[in-house]
């Protein structure tokens, strides 16, 4: 007990299996809620596929209080024309872990059967970034692939 005082965890299991989070991500079983997104998060992504393009990018995500705010490149990440894997055992431990980004090159922002595979391991909040890689070409969507509104902040 760390300054006279209990830490709380809770523990979230995943594919992987168990993963800590600090108490006040999680509440009972209810994990924090993901309101929004940095615009220059959005337009990084975005220059990213535009400079992998014809290869797809993949990245996860991190949020702070709610709002995702950094993007993270994996070690092990290869890409190719129609995929891109994430190194899974390369993953970091990290509570503020929200979800995933990748990039469409043939310009389809809806999930595919290999997206939705890699959602249920890596988040809950997942970008898909279609050609031609612009403010008006991403969509956001949940682990089961359903849209995922979220706001985008200065």
């Amino acid at each position: 007990m760390p300054g006279g005082r209990e830490d709380t965890l809770f523990v979230v299991r995943n594919a992987y299996g168990e993963r800590i989070f600090p108490a006040g991500l999680v509440t009972g079983s209810t994990i924090m809620k993901i309101r929004g997104v940095q615009a220059g998060l959005i337009d990084l992504m975005c220059r990213i596929g535009e400079e992998q393009h014809p290869h797809e990018f993949a990245a996860l995500l991190r949020e702070e209080e709610g709002i995702i705010t950094e993007l993270i490149l994996v070690p092990g990440t290869t890409s190719g024309e129609d995929h891109a894997s994430v190194f899974l055992d390369m993953m970091p431990l990290d509570s503020h872990l929200a979800g995933s980004a990748h990039s469409h090159p043939n310009g389809v922002i809806l999930p595919s059967d290999a997206d939705l595979s890699f959602f249920s391991r890596s988040g809950r909040c997942h970008f898909i970034i279609g050609y031609p890689y612009s403010r008006e070409s991403w969509g956001c969507f949940r682990t089961d692939g359903s849209r995922y509104d979220i706001e985008v902040v200065p």
